[in-house]
């Protein structure tokens, strides 16, 4: 398994803020924009939005109703818009890319290929913003 360096950045989110975190990765036709999360809490699963140009505002999304790609047309890329922030969505969050490539033409067999960017964003859920500052310092 590889080890990933990223520079990160920290965001702190109260109830019902939106938050937009930024991708570092460009898209291109072969190359497109998959977004991932780790929780700080145990309870929920990592969370990977991954979908082609054609897909982003398809059937994936709608099962995250708050989260929005949102194109990002000076960096060719799509940007992760977190709306009405709530505890859940606390976590590192990183984008990456994803190259579809045949590998075999004779028996047409596809080879995924992941690259992640180079920056992370950990968002920290506070109600009252001086703990979150103590949050902030312990981590």
């Amino acid at each position: 398994m590889r080890q990933i360096s990223l520079k990160g950045k920290v965001s702190v989110s109260r109830p019902g803020d939106n938050i937009t975190v930024y991708c570092d990765c460009k898209s291109s036709q072969t190359l497109h924009i998959v977004w991932y999360r780790h929780c700080t809490h145990e309870t929920q699963p990592p969370l990977v939005l991954k979908a082609r140009r054609s897909e982003f505002e398809s059937n994936i999304l709608k099962n995250f109703p708050n989260f929005r790609l949102v194109k990002n047309q000076s960096s060719e890329s799509y940007d992760l818009l977190i709306t009405n922030m709530t505890s859940s969505y606390e976590g590192l969050y990183y984008c990456g890319t994803e190259e579809i490539k045949v590998e075999d033409k004779d028996r047409v067999s596809l080879k995924y290929d992941y690259i992640t960017g180079k920056v992370s964003t950990r968002i920290i859920f506070c109600f009252v913003l001086p703990k979150c500052y103590v949050k902030l310092i312990k981590n």
